[in-house]
């Protein structure tokens, strides 16, 4: 299969001591997720569990770069990524996780990076799907909104876009059941 393929040699690439290969790895998913992002239902579980593995190891990397496109990866699979996890682990603890390391990276990102905007578009693709739902409320801290404020001082108005249509999210998905849309 020719997208198993792929998916593969881009998994070698990723796993690179240089971190533009690792960002070139995660660049070529991302474009290639984007693209195929029609035809989900049709890619081998293992191929995805690659996908999932790349992207969470990205969101861990020490480069805003790297952590940026890692996000940017998730968002066109958000869907699948909620609803089926991957290789067998429990979609809603790896949502979890993904929270928990978009939360962090909100600390350490420059508000002008793109990764900050990488990082608040999956937080806000997560609240908004509602299989993931419940696991983004379940780690939800009320000290962590206050990272998301920070970025509507941003001097970037794509980043102060994407801080709000998250914590609109994040209001909309906690207040569903009161709120009129």
């Amino acid at each position: 299969f020719f997208f198993k393929k792929i998916i593969n040699s881009l998994s070698q690439i990723g796993y690179a001591e240089n971190w533009e290969a690792r960002h070139g790895a995660l660049s070529g998913l991302k474009y290639l997720l984007a693209a195929r992002c029609d035809q989900w239902e049709g890619i081998p579980e293992e191929a995805f569990a690659v996908v999932v593995a790349m992207a969470l190891r990205g969101l861990e990397d020490q480069m805003e770069d790297v952590r940026s496109v890692a996000a940017e990866c998730l968002i066109p699979c958000v869907d699948r990524f909620c609803v089926y996890g991957s290789r067998g682990a429990d979609a809603a603890s790896q949502a979890a996780s993904v929270v928990e390391l978009l939360w962090d990276a909100l600390l350490s990102l420059d508000a002008l990076n793109t990764g900050t905007r990488s990082a608040a578009r999956l937080l806000q693709s997560l609240f908004s799907n509602n299989d993931a739902t419940g696991t983004a409320q379940a780690n939800l801290k009320i000290e962590n909104v206050p990272r998301l404020w920070y970025q509507f001082a941003s001097g970037v108005s794509s980043t102060r876009r994407a801080a709000l249509e998250c914590y609109r999210s994040i209001v909309e998905s906690k207040y569903a059941g009161s709120m009129d849309r």
